[in-house]
């Protein structure tokens, strides 16, 4: 009797026991490591994705991944679970089995991330589902809060003397360069202007003779008449037809010269207008490292620097620009799918086959200039 009273108080105990552990057993945490961290704009930081059974058995886990202020560079699953839906950086949607079900802590996934711009960024999980042996298991989610500061370059304050000289030096060679432009003839252009010149001088010369000999014609004709008509018949006083026929012949010659001065003159008008508009170009050359560079002619604007000619045309040819602010200006990260760091190449620009030495953005082009962006190696 004692056996079976013992027997049935220890079952109650057990029954009771197992259904407490049922009541309060604790839920699993879907958590985003590191929760908090310091970080810059466009640094690259590493992320983990971990769940802790808390001990649950999970067998599988799902949910999506969102960015606020962050950029994701890449997910990658983590050995020891199984992707039935394998999340990208351009779909972060995930299913992941567990083999065996865990009963411990699991990473899941390895994120890699950068910060767009100063402020708060944030990788928050939606859509979560924890998934036992046939049934939902309750759980928490933990999302990250990352600090994301501006980048803040010192530069010491040798180096940034030295840049300062040679932004002076820089100033003084394109005052220089200017003053021996303004003194030198672009053979090309007057070439260009002499042609167009002489062809409307010769159009000139042509309609003028025209003009000239139709009233040749008419004097002539005059000449005839009052020849035939007048003075042989004794009309009137040979001397004053005479008198007459002298104002004629003035009166064509002045008006003659009169029309050649005004022809001469617009023609010179034109020819300085055209001058003036001929020339107001700059070459740009795109040069990947490949045989064959892109080149295009601009048009020129005053004030113009060389980031801005590579900006417009690069919208013109549909040509990806990606570009960083610095203190010292804008640079060049990469144009199309040419990224600096690639083979040990960088984006360099050259001036008339020269290296600035300040950024694209600070330097102001001329008319006429040729703009090389070249990804090359560099010498520094």
């Amino acid at each position: 009797m004692m056996k079976k009273i013992t027997l049935l108080v220890l079952l109650t105990i057990v029954v009771i026991f197992g259904m407490s552990q049922m009541v309060y057993a604790d839920s699993s945490t879907l958590s985003v490591l590191p929760a908090s961290l310091n970080s810059t704009a466009g640094s690259v930081f590493s992320i983990s994705i971990q769940i802790d059974s808390v001990n649950n058995d999970i067998c599988v886990v799902k949910g999506t991944l969102n960015f606020d202020n962050l950029s994701c560079q890449n997910i990658i699953t983590d050995s020891g679970v199984m992707a039935m839906i394998t999340p990208t950086c351009a779909s972060p949607s995930f299913v992941l089995g567990i083999p065996k079900c865990v009963v411990a802590v699991q990473n899941i996934l390895s994120v890699s991330a950068e910060g767009v711009q100063a402020g708060q960024g944030k990788l928050f999980l939606t859509d979560v589902n924890v998934i036992g042996a046939g049934t939902d298991i309750p759980f928490n989610v933990e999302g990250g809060a990352y600090n994301i500061t501006a980048v803040n370059i010192i530069v010491p304050k040798d180096i940034q003397q030295d840049v300062e000289q040679q932004e002076q030096e820089t100033i003084l060679q394109q005052e220089e360069q200017e003053e021996s432009t303004s003194n030198q003839i672009n053979y090309e252009i007057i070439a260009q202007a002499g042609l167009l010149t002489g062809m409307m001088n010769i159009l000139n010369d042509i309609w003028l003779t025209v003009i000239l000999v139709i009233l040749i014609i008419l004097l002539l004709a005059i000449l005839y008449f009052i020849k035939k008509k007048i003075i042989n018949r004794n009309f009137v006083n040979k001397k004053f037809i005479y008198i007459i026929i002298g104002a004629v012949i003035i009166v064509i010659i002045g008006s003659w010269l009169i029309l050649s001065s005004d022809f001469w003159q617009a023609n010179v008008k034109e020819n300085n207008v055209a001058l003036e508009t001929v020339g107001k170009e700059a070459v740009l050359v795109i040069d990947y490292g490949e045989e064959n560079p892109k080149t295009s002619v601009a048009e020129f604007k005053e004030g113009m620097t060389a980031f801005d000619l590579l900006e417009e045309e690069a919208k013109k040819l549909y040509l990806a620009l990606k570009t960083k602010n610095y203190d010292i200006g804008i640079f060049i990260e990469a144009i199309g799918d040419k990224e600096n760091g690639q083979d040990g190449k960088y984006w360099l620009y050259y001036i008339n086959g020269e290296m600035p030495m300040i950024s694209a953005d600070k330097m102001i082009i001329k008319s006429g200039d040729k703009v090389e962006f070249k990804f090359e190696k560099s010498t520094f």
